[in-house]
């Protein structure tokens, strides 16, 4: 099956997805763990990083402790001009605190508003385990 053409949506829709999907992924992720999570952010679309974003940290404080990964965001077109789906997948390389933790993964939404506000939202997120590859989005 191919996979479908990706969009570069515009940096507020990629902000917004950042800072209300992917860090609260990360959040959940290290409580489940119970040590802090840290994510490089890099936008993707059609095989290549198109943007990198901030990092996501779920412990700004310690540093040292981070459990050090990358995250990348994929988007795709709808139907509405002003909605877009997005693919989040995390890998993290293997840490003796969780031996088989190897990242997470998310499929949601994201629209800017009438008045130009953006949400964002996940449907489904899962952790991965014993997974080091990057999966694809078809």
């Amino acid at each position: 099956m191919p996979e479908k053409t990706e969009y570069v949506p515009p940096s507020s829709i990629l902000s917004c997805v950042r800072e209300q999907v992917t860090n609260a992924l990360l959040q959940k992720a290290s409580c489940e763990l119970g040590h802090p999570l840290n994510g490089r952010v890099h936008v993707w679309c059609n095989h290549s990083v198109v943007a990198e974003l901030p990092d996501v940290s779920a412990d700004e404080d310690n540093q040292s402790v981070l459990q050090r990964g990358e995250i990348r965001m994929r988007f795709r077109r709808t139907g509405a001009e002003n909605r877009f789906l997005f693919f989040i997948e995390a890998l993290f390389p293997r840490d003796q605190r969780a031996p088989n933790f190897s990242g997470f993964s998310a499929r949601g939404s994201a629209k800017i508003d009438s008045d130009g506000r953006c949400s964002a939202k996940y449907d489904a997120w899962v952790m991965k385990w014993s997974d080091d590859s990057w999966s694809l989005w078809l």
